[in-house]
């Protein structure tokens, strides 16, 4: 799994992680699972299985992408190098943090 910083609401962060997974061709079983109260983002395909965890990033910002490949542990982590990429970029071009009009 990969993880980084940034300055997204948990709402904001489900939703892009929606986005990203569909993309990436990633069917979503269940757009938003809580495991223990925590909310993940969750989407498969024939090769891979992605969430994305959204459980800390009101508090400490954190995001973290867990990525598994059905042999491949280098395409895991490329997908999951993209997907944290992508949420960067995300962050980037929008601001999360102002209110809508």
């Amino acid at each position: 799994f990969l993880h980084h910083d940034f300055e997204m609401s948990e709402a904001d962060c489900i939703t892009t992680g929606v986005d990203l997974l569909l993309e990436q061709g990633l069917q979503l079983p269940n757009t938003l699972l809580r495991l223990n109260q925590s909310p993940v983002v969750g989407g498969e395909n024939n090769d891979f299985t992605a969430a994305i965890d959204c459980s800390m990033a009101e508090d400490t910002g954190r995001i973290q992408v867990i990525v598994s490949h059905l042999s491949s542990s280098k395409q895991a982590f490329e997908l999951a190098n993209t997907l944290l990429n992508q949420l960067q970029a995300a962050v980037e071009t929008q601001d999360f943090n102002s209110p809508s009009p």
